[in-house]
């Protein structure tokens, strides 16, 4: 079994490939966004810190671990590529979680990674506050129209139609276009909270609904299913009951 400077520094030797993308081959790429944030894992489980995290942290990494699998699954170098947008979230999760490992080590937490989560936690918090009609038309509001590209149809910011949403809700009736937000209310509604935070920090970012709720669906199936963590897990602190996949 490797020692945790094993695990920190194969991450740092991956993170080295993904800050330099276009001087390495595609797929040594993908394989590098999956193991820098993997070996980072069994480095803090390792050291016995998971159940330590908070549940944000722990969903935080959880999720860096399943978006770096997501790209090496895809089968051509043209699919891996458009998934290349991902890498700057996930170096930025690595490096911010190897430094609770290694706190002395060159690694760099993130600074706005505390604000980001209040200002999530606080939306979510308003979304949940509004009457049911009000926080689909929420998410209507932040779900481009059928037949767009991707960002070819601007959208507001989360805080404008929160605050629209919370002025108007206890007097005003909702607007009746508000139909292609119901099956995200319905399912958000219903997602744990540490999910909910994160794809409120997603929509507040500029992605979309229909995005964030698949980015999230996938993430979540994938930190379960081929790594172990649970809901159980990050929520709870519970370490994951196999050990996560080596890449």
């Amino acid at each position: 079994m490797e020692t945790l400077t094993g695990h920190l520094a194969e991450a740092a030797a991956s993170l080295r490939i993904l800050d330099e993308p276009d001087q390495h081959d595609i797929r040594e790429v993908a394989a590098a966004a999956e193991a820098a944030p993997l070996h980072v894992l069994r480095a803090v489980l390792e050291r016995g810190l998971w159940p330590t995290m908070t549940p944000a942290d722990r969903l935080g990494l959880a999720v860096a671990v399943a978006d770096g699998t997501r790209v090496t699954l895809l089968s051509t170098p043209a699919r891996i590529e458009a998934e290349l947008t991902r890498l700057p979230a996930i170096t930025t999760a690595t490096r911010h979680h190897a430094a609770a490992c290694d706190p002395l080590g060159p690694w760099t937490p993130d600074p706005d990674r505390p604000a980001r989560l209040d200002r999530a936690t606080d939306h979510l918090t308003a979304w949940l506050a509004l009457r049911p009609l009000w926080r689909t038309y929420v998410l209507a509001a932040l779900t481009r129209g059928p037949g767009l590209p991707n960002r070819a149809q601007a959208l507001p910011p989360l805080a404008d139609v929160l605050a629209h949403a919370t002025t108007n809700s206890p007097t005003t009736t909702v607007p009746h276009d508000i139909q292609r937000g119901h099956h995200a209310r319905v399912r958000l509604s219903h997602m744990p909270q540490e999910w909910q935070i994160h794809i409120m920090s997603a929509l507040d970012a500029g992605t979309d609904v229909p995005r964030a709720m698949t980015d999230a669906a996938m993430a979540r199936a994938l930190a379960h299913n081929r790594h172990g963590l649970t809901t159980d897990s990050i929520t709870e602190g519970t370490p994951p009951a196999v050990v996560p996949h080596q890449p």
